[in-house]
């Protein structure tokens, strides 16, 4: 008597799982689906331990592209990990202080890619008559609003 009625309860078991089975699986990879489509939640979490090198350093502060501040750490991973300690000690030709130089200059190069001075040499390529006139309207100008 006991193994129909045990027989019973795996065969109504059995019918629940092929029912339910295939709703639960689209369910889950409905659900892989939406977390994978929003990335940028967990993102910056992640971005910003790869970014920042020492917790004092905020590059926040300065408005680099994130190419530029992602190329600029990995140079300086590069350089920390190219010139190590017991390299700098058994080199002798090498200062003692090239991995500071190597993280200054390249730091350097990097806002400099990013921060790009206006020349001002156009200024010498005006003919003189052409500054004397405005020089003369400036001080016209200034006379103006002096009177007023």
């Amino acid at each position: 008597m006991d193994k129909p009625d045990t027989e019973q309860k795996n065969i109504k078991i059995m019918k629940t799982i092929k029912t339910y089975f295939p709703v639960l699986m689209v369910l889950l990879f409905m659900g892989i689906g939406i977390l994978s489509a929003q990335p940028e939640k967990n993102q910056d979490k992640y971005f910003n331990t790869l970014i920042r090198t020492d917790e004092g350093e905020n590059l926040n502060d300065i408005p680099l592209s994130t190419t530029a501040v992602a190329s600029e750490t990995l140079f300086q991973k590069l350089v920390k990990t190219t010139f190590s300690n017991d390299e700098e000690e058994r080199v002798n030709d090498i200062p003692f202080n090239t991995r500071k130089i190597a993280e200054q200059h390249l730091s350097q190069k990097a806002i400099n890619s990013v921060f790009v001075e206006k020349d001002e040499a156009y200024i010498n390529d005006i003919p003189p008559v052409i500054l004397k006139a405005m020089k003369a309207y400036q001080q016209k100008l200034l006379a103006n609003t002096a009177d007023k």
